[in-house]
């Protein structure tokens, strides 16, 4: 193969590729809908929901979703308050 071809070669598998992105770009989100069903996929069925009474980490990984928590971190790992004030 020569160079010449070598290069056409080249800008057609780019031009593929170009063409792959720009076909596969997502389209906007709909609007969230209020109500309805979360399904969340969990490897196990969790003995309690009571994070205070187990040390079985699916129910933390749970609970994390539901209880907001009195700070969180930033990107400077300072705290910064949520449900507190102040």
């Amino acid at each position: 193969m020569n160079l010449h071809a070598r290069r056409r070669s080249i800008a057609a598998v780019a031009l593929l590729v170009l063409s792959a992105l720009v076909v596969s770009t997502a389209r906007a989100q709909d609007q969230p809908k209020a109500g309805g069903v979360l399904k969340v996929a969990m490897i196990g069925e969790p003995p309690t929901l009571d994070l205070h009474t187990t040390t079985a980490t699916i129910v933390q990984q749970i609970t994390w979703h539901v209880y907001e928590g009195l700070y969180t971190y930033d990107r400077t790992y300072s705290a910064v308050p949520l449900l507190v004030e102040g």
